[in-house]
């Protein structure tokens, strides 16, 4: 399908209709599309993120206006924030395109993955009813494709909740695992936790590589996140795997500018490794609460043989024991190194919900096309089909 992009006047016109609809005798809804519209509500958009314990970096003001940013021009803002009592105490940050005439809606940031979601107490039910009952009501999309709902994202697991049991159509399919440490008070006491072979062979390599370079390991938070230290970061990913593959994000100037953000609000932390003076790795996270997400990470190809990417990991994960963090989290993926360092696990999905005559068709549709992307034999055909273009690629 390829989105019909909204003219100026249609935009304009959509921003001005942004009316506060009425749900319960406590709660209100508004539709945040305009640039005012969301600065009028920065100071409590700030302060109901930071009154969460488990609110996920990927919902702060400072990330989501950065994508919207970014944003392709079909796309219009649609942040439904409740006010409870006058008082905002939910955000729902999407963004709406018009296929034909299907409404699609999808959380800011979709496309990198993220957990995403909704900003809210998992325990303030009126709030979750409010925003259920605004998607039921269609007024803003008929479709909502999510790509990123987390396992231990209670409040928009509620919700989803909320939605089935008032006959949304809602569809979830896995995505990926997730591995998270759960952090001792010391890193000697997380060490336990692996086998005495583990222990021994991670303090050899360790002791090998101390006594025949000089290692350094730079630590830059907030403030000190700054663009020379991005800068140095974005050099280390050029000379990594990473450009090959085309996922050196850090040379184009979104993603700098995004740890910028980040930085400057304190969710954003990284750790350069120099060996003999030389940039040889980086790890680079965002931090919310007691949570840590490791987020990018390489090591130049001069440093590979050297086991540099181990050896920061784990100066990191005692950095984090040292430091109280709670959670280290290793987001997406299966790696081999997350699952050796993870004590827990976790699980992103894939949502779709629909709900009146259109929405609901078109939701079973999309969970009928997922559903045959995964069959074993669609998989068979797409591996087929890469292998054959890797090798005439080579030719």
């Amino acid at each position: 399908m390829t989105a019909t992009p909204h003219s100026a006047s249609q935009q304009l016109k959509a921003a001005s209709q942004n009316a506060i609809t009425d749900y319960t005798s406590e709660c209100t809804i508004e539709a945040l599309a305009t640039d005012h519209d969301i600065e009028s509500v920065a100071d409590e958009w700030d302060r109901l993120f930071h009154s969460l314990a488990d609110a996920q970096p990927y919902l702060h003001r400072a990330w989501v206006t950065a994508w919207r940013s970014a944003a392709p021009s079909h796309l219009h803002t649609c942040i439904l924030a409740v006010r409870k009592e006058g008082t905002l105490s939910g955000l729902f940050p999407l963004q709406v395109a018009r296929y034909g005439p299907l409404r699609v809606a999808r959380p800011v940031g979709t496309g990198l993955p993220s957990y995403l979601g909704i900003l809210a107490d998992p325990l303030d039910s009126e709030t979750l009813e409010a925003l259920a009952q605004a998607v039921l009501e269609r007024q803003h999309f008929d479709l909502l494709i999510t790509h990123d709902v987390y396992s231990r994202d209670l409040a928009t697991n509620m919700l989803l909740d909320e939605l089935s049991q008032r006959l949304a159509y809602v569809v979830r399919r896995h995505r990926a695992r997730t591995h998270l440490i759960r952090l001792s008070p010391t890193f000697d006491e997380y060490l336990q936790m692996h086998s005495a072979k583990s222990r021994q062979t991670l303090r050899r390599k360790r002791r090998k590589l101390e006594s025949a370079h000089d290692i350094c390991i730079h630590r830059f938070d907030g403030a000190c996140l700054d663009t020379a230290a991005i800068a140095r970061i974005a050099e280390i990913q050029r000379a990594s795997w990473m450009r090959q593959r085309g996922a050196d994000v850090f040379s184009g100037s979104f993603f700098r500018e995004l740890i910028d953000r980040m930085a400057r609000v304190g969710l954003a932390r990284a750790w350069v490794l120099t060996v003999n003076g030389r940039d040889a790795a980086f790890m680079l996270a965002l931090c919310a609460g007691d949570s840590l997400i490791y987020k990018w990470t390489a090591f130049t190809l001069e440093h590979a043989d050297l086991s540099v990417g181990q050896y920061l990991t784990a100066a990191t994960i005692q950095d984090c024991c040292e430091r109280g963090v709670r959670w280290y989290d290793f987001s997406h993926g299966e790696a081999a190194y997350k699952s050796f360092w993870s004590t827990d696990t976790g699980d992103v999905s894939r949502v779709i919900v629909g709900s009146g005559l259109r929405g609901k068709a078109a939701a079973r549709c999309l969970a009928s096309l997922w559903h045959l992307h995964q069959a074993p034999a669609t998989q068979f055909a797409i591996r087929t089909a890469r292998s054959i273009r890797a090798r005439w690629t080579r030719r």
